[in-house]
């Protein structure tokens, strides 16, 4: 019926100029490998964005 949400504890990203470079690099790496056929990113993509940004900036 809704959304499949993993956590309901998830913290807000901090969208200052060091994490939206960091944020901007990972989309260019993700179009890279292919994760990005179109005009949006394949759910693996995201994924990966997201486990990988909260990795690099700490906000896990």
């Amino acid at each position: 019926m809704g959304k499949n949400v993993e956590s309901s504890s998830k913290v807000p990203a901090t969208w200052n100029n060091h994490n939206i470079s960091i944020f901007y690099d990972m989309c260019i790496k993700e179009v890279d490998v292919g994760r990005r056929p179109d005009t949006h990113f394949k759910k693996e993509g995201w994924k990966t964005l997201r486990v990988n940004f909260n990795k690099e900036t700490g906000n896990s």
